[in-house]
């Protein structure tokens, strides 16, 4: 059959999943960046500096590595959306591009559920293996285990159709014991997590968190990242945070990985969110932090936050004692 992006005709959908793939694997490359699938409180992070990355199909990337391995396939209704929103750290911030498509949805079961052999399995020698969804009942994510051990697999088998999420249910402290592989599923995509879970500190490379308090909240994503209303986040990167190492430590400011968001911000992030954003830091900048004008909109006090924690790094007459004046 003959290639349709060499000859030029393939549909505009194709397209578009093309060029969004594209970017997601420029990130996915940079040994500094990462992609997560998750909601608040339940998270898988993919990031594996030494992976193996392929196309094997139109629309589809793999990524492997000893640790973890992730899958990407899009269809053309997909679109990314960059954001920025504060972090812990006062005069710091957090970045990502959001993979958002509308009308796509999980199955967003409510109790633990088997789901039987993982034939989609990522590691081929695994597909016999029991999948069971963990039932979180949300809309953008399903968490679940692949277990092939007899005593975890009657353990599991014993709480199906139950509520397993909530603090203190005693599977929870099974399956961190056990440590099976956890794959966690989108509409657009899969990460699957090899490593054993984490009992102390957040590990290098691929790993997961499941955290009932904050599951019982019920939200696909934190309420301060700036995404359209009802977006549901399907898979998130995370390009090199200016201010912190792969590691999370804190380090100098780096003005070019500042610049390279900066590049993805105008292209994917929201206009309003864009220009609101310009126009505030242009003032800043010319006539200072007394003349900056109340932002009207939820978006143009997102904007707002974001020029003052960025302000004091790229202009040393802006100092973070001003900005937190606001």
């Amino acid at each position: 059959m003959a290639d349709t992006r060499k000859l030029g005709n393939e549909s505009p959908d194709a397209r578009l999943a093309d060029a969004l793939l594209d970017v997601v694997e420029s990130q996915l490359r940079d040994h500094r960046a990462a992609a997560s699938i998750g909601c608040l409180g339940a998270l898988a992070e993919f990031h594996e500096p030494d992976a193996t990355h392929q196309r094997p199909a139109r629309h589809r990337l793999v990524a492997h590595s000893r640790r973890g391995a992730l899958a990407i396939e899009f269809s053309g209704d997909e679109a990314l959306c960059a954001y920025e929103a504060p972090s812990a750290h006062g005069d710091a911030w957090q970045y990502g591009l959001a993979v958002l498509a509308p009308g796509r949805r999980g199955a967003a079961r409510e109790v633990l559920t088997e789901l039987g052999p993982d034939h989609d399995a990522l590691d081929d020698t695994a597909r016999d293996a029991v999948l069971f969804d963990l039932g979180l009942g949300m809309p953008n994510v399903d968490y679940c285990v692949r277990v092939s051990d007899p005593p975890l697999l009657a353990t599991l088998r014993e709480h199906r159709g139950a509520r397993v999420t909530g603090p203190g249910h005693p599977l929870q402290a099974a399956l961190v014991a056990a440590s099976p592989p956890r794959v966690v599923i989108s509409p657009v995509a899969r990460i699957e997590v090899y490593q054993p879970i984490a009992r102390d500190r957040t590990p290098d490379g691929s790993h997961t968190h499941l955290l009932p308090d904050l599951l019982a909240r019920r939200r696909t994503h934190p309420a301060n990242l700036p995404l359209p209303p009802g977006a549901l986040p399907l898979l998130t990167l995370h390009p090199e945070n200016p201010l912190f190492d792969e590691h999370g430590e804190r380090r100098g400011f780096d003005v070019a990985a500042f610049a390279r968001f900066e590049r993805l911000l105008a292209t994917h992030g929201l206009p309003d969110y864009v220009a609101a954003k310009a126009g505030q830091r242009a003032r800043l900048m010319t006539d200072g932090i007394a003349a900056l004008p109340r932002p009207a909109t939820r978006l143009a006090r997102a904007a707002l936050r974001a020029v003052l924690r960025q302000a004091p790094h790229l202009d040393a007459t802006v100092h973070a004692a001003d900005a937190s004046a606001h």
